[in-house]
């Protein structure tokens, strides 16, 4: 929490934000469960893509059973990282001092959008 007190016109002080620790430990798990999320659904994918190729092939029905149980197990585990990428969103916004900036972002090559995001932790309006 930031809190600034004025002593006069002139002069102000701030204390420094002491839920930092709090917000950087969340901000690096939600970066480590996006990177697992990316490893989950490249598994996934192969699983399908796996699964696809039994499919084809009719000798491979107890295959297909096996391999479509190991695709539920990671994405089962899908799941449950994005339920904790979730509530670490919900911590940040909770815990950070917005720093909002707007800026541009190209939509195509001839349009453009305007964002309002905060440069600590990427939260967009």
């Amino acid at each position: 929490m930031e809190v600034i007190i004025f002593v006069n016109k002139e002069y102000k002080y701030k204390i420094i934000n002491t839920n930092n620790m709090n917000s950087e430990y969340y901000l690096f798990c939600r970066k480590k469960y996006c990177e697992i999320l990316s490893n989950l659904d490249n598994i996934v994918e192969s699983y399908d893509n796996i699964i696809d190729c039994i499919e084809k092939n009719e000798k491979f029905n107890s295959e297909y059973i096996e391999k479509s149980k190991e695709k539920n197990f990671f994405v089962k585990n899908r799941e449950y990282i994005i339920e904790k990428k979730k509530k670490c969103d919900d911590y940040i916004n909770d815990l950070c001092c917005h720093e909002f900036e707007e800026d541009m972002i190209d939509i195509t090559p001839e349009k453009s959008m305007k964002i309002t995001y905060c440069k600590i932790c990427e939260y967009t309006k």
